[in-house]
């Protein structure tokens, strides 16, 4: 591998050095496409980035699936993987709605939008339920187990409880006038 590939061996070694000394710190990582994608050394997203691609079908998937001008929502964005993947496919004529209720991701999910130049995408500051209002959302360690209730892998270390805002899809695309949703 290092013969192959001696650049990215080399940058997933220096990796894993500084997620030992500071798991805290942030890392770009180039995705496939040519994404570029900031997280924590240390968090579940930035574990697996270390020893290569994540989500690499799904993401092939949706490269595959969607066109030009789509509207695409990624619901739960966290940092943004689906959101920038969808973003670059659909393109300027198309739209990209990201929800994610927790502001520590949103912060990081906006500067991985912004890193890669993308008008296309909103971010929406809440969480799509089955109702309309609020609800306790469970801030955990690890932003990938930020979920709208306790669950139960071992991961899930709550922070907080904050009270988030939460629309349906219906009432979502009603409210914004969206003619119709591809993804």
């Amino acid at each position: 591998d290092l013969i192959r590939h001696p650049v990215n061996t080399l940058k997933r070694a220096r990796r894993k050095m500084l997620l030992a000394q500071d798991p805290a710190r942030l890392a770009t990582f180039t995705l496939s496409g040519g994404i570029r994608f900031t997280c924590k050394l240390g968090s579940s997203t930035g574990r697996i980035l270390t020893q290569g691609d994540i989500e690499a079908t799904e993401r092939a998937f949706f490269r595959e699936r969607l066109k030009a001008g789509d509207v695409f929502f990624d619901i739960c964005a966290n940092l943004g993987l689906f959101t920038l993947t969808a973003a670059q496919r659909v393109g300027p004529s198309g739209r990209v709605f990201a929800f994610e209720p927790s502001a520590r991701e949103a912060a990081l999910l906006e500067r991985n939008i912004a890193q890669n130049g993308f008008t296309n995408v909103t971010i929406v500051r809440g969480a799509l339920s089955d109702r309309e209002g609020e609800a306790r959302f469970a801030v955990a360690t690890d932003g990938g187990t930020n979920s709208l209730a306790k669950t139960t892998p071992p991961e899930q270390i709550i922070e907080k409880w904050d009270t988030v805002p939460v629309t349906t899809l219906d009432a979502f695309v009603e409210r914004h006038g969206i003619a119709r949703v591809d993804m």
